[in-house]
């Protein structure tokens, strides 16, 4: 089960990829399948949650999963993509014991989605909360939510946004909707 990610949510918000960044205990990796999902890409920069997960989906074809700093390997990624996909970014680490994410990793991530702009992607954000509270991961990003928001306009300058439930807390997903 993923920590905040359910499938009524992510049921809302189809296409044939998912894609996230965050991989933890697969949580979320199990949940887009569940939802039906063609094709699953999760990126994780912890080798012990990278070798779990590898484990827990080692026989299901449809799942991909990448070991690496989203902030260095998610431009990849992106550039495989050729059908706009639903993308879930974890804006918080749930262990801070490796120390080579970047506090500003959303950011890249979100000016890596700005540069591939043809494709209408749906983009969720998790942790609104900590966004807001700017306790990223020892850092902050500076101007908050709204420069959050700003940066998904860089994707797509007709996203319409709403904010969805999560596990945890109300209004905690950003959703950028392409219309």
């Amino acid at each position: 089960m993923s920590l905040t990610l359910t499938a009524e949510v992510l049921r809302r918000y189809p296409n044939a990829v998912f894609l996230e960044t965050g991989t933890h205990h697969g949580g979320a990796v199990a949940v887009a399948l569940e939802c039906g999902f063609e094709r699953v890409v999760s990126i994780e920069i912890d080798p012990k949650y990278h070798a779990v997960a590898a484990k827990r989906f080692e026989s299901d074809s449809r799942v991909e999963l990448v070991l690496g700093d989203s902030a260095l390997v998610f431009r990849e990624v992106i550039a495989s993509l050729n059908s706009p996909a639903t993308i879930w970014l974890d804006a918080h680490r749930h262990d801070n014991s490796i120390d080579v994410r970047s506090p500003t990793a959303l950011i890249q991530e979100l000016d890596v989605l700005a540069a591939y702009p043809a494709v209408a992607h749906s983009v969720l954000i998790d942790d609104v909360r900590v966004i807001r509270s700017g306790a990223l991961w020892g850092g902050s990003i500076h101007g908050g939510l709204d420069s959050v928001l700003s940066k998904m306009l860089d994707i797509n300058p007709n996203f319409q946004f709403r904010f969805e439930n999560n596990r945890i807390a109300r209004c905690d997903i950003l959703v950028g909707l392409a219309r």
